[in-house]
Parts: structure tokens; sequence; C-alpha cells
């Protein structure tokens, strides 16, 4: 498998189709709105749109909002994409409009995966995420609805300070759905995104090794968008584990573990439970391999302890009173997936009851041959692209520069020429921490959360913890 060169065609392509959802979320980059503008991208204009994309080696692509559910073509576009080999997705918001024949017209025409949003394990930490009361029994009914009817299911879950306590409980229900994908959001304070819902560094490495241990025993795929970092922590534990760190693109990208290892996705059935042993970094690994804290302990960067031990406050139930781009799209966010991510690959089997259908892995020759071919992590600008609904095409919806637009130019000639783009993806002129940094191939740091910290996407992500080597040498020079 030829890895895809991020220099000349994206590993994803996001389309945010409209900007209208009768949602009101805390933190929708899109700043979404109850109408359609009148200026988005026309039916032909986004067939043509989708040729292009098509052509620039077929790579994964989203369709997102906003809630595409709003534009009364999607399903003649989703068709479309299909009929000219696209591997397509998509982002609705959980609303009256998802009904069984929506699911069913998205069957018809061939929708590889639909993405939903679970932000909290409660009704009353997801409205108010999502800004409408009822939304959390809607998804929930919604998540039975889509299993019901054998669709690939992602859920995309964006951590902040509201729901940071609650993810192992979101993670069970995740468990219990039979979904494919599970894509973790690191919040990027913009649009509705506030810098004060951001978890810090620290809290944020904590919950990436509970991500990576959970990806090591659960059927579905773990991956984050807006989190390169990820990466990073993936490659430190194989590290310090003694293995090579070759499986660290695919499960990036969400390949399960037990995928990367046999080729072979797992029965639902197989592995401990979510929530066994109590505690989210678990004390003992399983088939002899350390893993858990003795892993986490090892590839910290700081080599210590995780900040309070437990990224739920200790508790057993998310240390709530009662008791979350890939695909890269993102409700609101046009990431992971998102997204953003911004990784994550839709797959053409269906589920039976949370099964892969026919005993095809969603992780084979779809997900697994897809993650080969990214060469290192997918990231705003390198590997993904993102175009608005009115056609401005942008590193991502989290970095919102305006670089072209495809009425005027080809989103080829855009991605691969333009020097917003052609900066980013050389990490050899950040600056800053993620300019000295050991794993800036690798990672890269968000540009997005860089840009609006700093004011310059090629500056340093200031939600990462690690402190490279370089990094503390020139803080000790007082440079």
């Amino acid at each position: 498998m030829i890895a895809t060169d991020f220099n000349c065609n994206p590993f994803i392509v996001i389309w945010e189709v409209t900007r209208a959802c009768a949602l009101h979320c805390l933190h929708c980059r899109a700043e979404a709105q109850h109408k359609r503008h009148p200026g988005e991208l026309t039916t032909e204009e986004g067939k043509r749109l989708l040729d292009e994309i098509q052509s620039m080696d077929s790579p994964i692509f989203v369709f997102t909002g906003g809630d595409p559910l709003m534009r009364d073509d999607l399903f003649e576009l989703t068709s479309y994409g299909k009929s000219i080999g696209l591997r397509v997705s998509m982002t609705p918001s959980a609303t009256p409009r998802v009904t069984e024949e929506a699911i069913r017209q998205a069957s018809a025409v061939g929708l590889d995966r639909w993405a939903f949003s679970l932000d909290g394990s409660t009704a009353a930490i997801h409205d108010r995420f999502r800004g409408a009361s009822g939304s959390f029994d809607l998804t929930m009914r919604s998540l039975s609805m889509l299993r019901k009817l054998n669709m690939p299911l992602q859920i995309n879950t964006t951590v902040c300070v509201h729901n940071k306590h609650d993810l192992k409980r979101i993670a069970e229900i995740i468990g219990e759905m039979g979904v494919v994908m599970w894509s973790v959001f690191f919040l990027v304070p913009t649009g509705r995104g506030k810098n004060e819902d951001m978890i810090s560094p620290e809290e944020g490495e904590e919950i990436l090794h509970w991500l990576a241990e959970l990806g090591e025993r659960v059927p579905f795929g773990v991956k984050t968008t807006a989190a390169p970092f990820y990466r990073r922590v993936l490659a430190q534990r194989a590290k310090a584990l003694g293995q090579h760190p070759q499986a660290v693109g695919a499960r990036m990208l969400g390949v399960p573990e037990l995928a990367t290892r046999t080729g072979k996705h797992p029965a639902s059935g197989e592995g401990r439970p979510i929530g066994a042993g109590g505690h989210p970094h678990g004390e003992h690994g399983h088939e002899g391999r350390p893993q858990g804290r003795q892993a986490h302990a090892a590839g910290h960067p700081q080599g210590g302890e995780p900040f309070g031990g437990h990224p739920h406050g200790g508790q057993p139930n998310g240390g709530q009173s009662q008791g979350g781009e890939p695909i890269g799209g993102h409700p609101g966010g046009g990431q992971s997936h998102h997204s953003q991510s911004h990784g994550g690959q839709p797959h053409a089997g269906h589920l039976h009851g949370g099964q892969p259908h026919g005993g095809q892995s969603p992780f084979g020759a779809g997900d697994g041959k897809a993650a080969m071919r990214a060469p290192r992590g997918v990231t705003d600008g390198s590997g993904f692209v993102f175009i608005s609904h009115t056609g401005e095409v942008s590193p991502s919806g989290f970095l919102p520069i305006p670089c072209g637009n495809v009425r005027e130019q080809s989103l080829a000639s855009i991605y691969r020429e333009h020097p917003v783009f052609t900066s980013i993806r050389n990490p050899d002129l950040y600056t800053g921490k993620c300019g000295v940094c050991d794993y800036r191939q690798m990672c890269g740091g968000s540009r997005a959360r860089a840009y609006t910290a700093t004011g310059d996407y090629l500056g340093s992500d200031p939600a990462c913890a690690y402190l490279p080597p370089a990094w503390k040498e020139l803080m000790r020079e007082g440079r």
C-alpha cells in the first residue's frame, strides 16, 4: 500500500454543506443558524466538487454542517458521491429530522458511516452541551434506530470542563451500542467554544493515556480529533512496552489494537468489559503485556503519576452526581472528523447486532488499508481540507483562514499550492515548543488551536503537556 503524499492529496475532505441547524451547541465552531444561507453551493456545484475530490486519490469524504439533513438534496449528493467511488460519511445533528425513513434513505444510497455526537452520559450533561432540552433522549432513540437498521455508526464526543469526568460512562454506553468508532474531540476555542471550556494540558495527557489503554481492549476504534499529540502518546507507550511503534498510524486513525495485531476485528464479547478494574488505567493488561499504570508511567512525558490518578476524579460513574477529523467530521465543527478528526475511515460493511456483517472486519480491507495510507498524523491542512457552505477552502473548520474558493479555483490547486497549506505541511517552520519538538514530524500539534491561542498558525499548541528535551534546554539557557 502506497502512503498518501499529503503534499499532493488530502487523506480526508470535509464539506460543510450548510450551516443551518436546529441546535445551539456550546462548542459550535460554525455558530450554526436556523436558516440556510442563500449562497450555499448548489447541487450541481456540489457534484462538480465531488468529482474533483474523487480525482485527488479518492480520499475519505464527509458531509458536515450545521446539520447536513437540512439540505433536501443530501441523499442525491450522497448517491452521486458513491457512484463515482467515494467513501461517504455524514455527521447529522440529533433532531427530529433523524427519522427511520432518513436512515433507510441513507442506507439505500450506500452511506458508509453515520456519525452522531454524544457529549454526556445523562440528559443533564448532554442537553446543556447541545443547548436543547430533550437532545439526549432523541440521540439515544436515534442510536437505537441506527443500530436496528444496521447503519455503521461513529460517536463523536467533545471533551471539555463540563464532561471530562463523564468519559468513562460515555465509553460504557458506546460499548453497549455496537459502534464502529469513538472519536474524542479536544476543544478548539473558536466559534462558540471558549478558552475557559478547555481542559488543562495535564488533564488532556491523562485522558489520552486512558484512551490509549481503552483502545487496546475494546472492539470499537478509538481516535482523537484536534489532538494530534495522541500519536506521541501511542508511540511513547509502545516504546515503554518494548514494541515497535509501527501500528501507531492505524491506532491514531481508530483501528483497534486487536485488529492491528491480528488483521481481524474482535467480536464485541472479546476483551475485558469497558469498566473492568474500576480504574481507567487498570493495574494489569492482557496477554502478558504491561499496560495501564505501568505503561503510562514509562510513557508519560514526565515519567510520573497522572494528575489526581484518575480522569474521573476517582468516582466510578464519571464523577457526576448521577453516575464525549475521523470520521473526520464533527457536528458543527467540520472535524473528527471529526471530524475531526482528523482521522477515521468509513467502511462498506454494515453491522448486525454489533457484529461485523458477514464476519468482515470494518477495520480490515477498508479501514485498515486506509490507515496504512496515512504516513503521519492527519491534521489541519496536512492530509485534511475543509470546504465551507459557500465554497471557501481552509485548512480546517477550526482554522478558518480563507485560502480560495472552489467556485473560482480548483480544490487541488488550493490544497497543493496555497502558502498557508504548504507552510503547515513543513513542521520545520513551526515556532516555540512545537518547533523544537522531537515529535513534530509525527504529531505537529493542532495548527487551529495554535492559531486561536497565539494568532500564529505555525505557533505552539497550548494543549500539549509534553516538554521536548530541546525546549527544556532552551528554558535552562533562558532563551
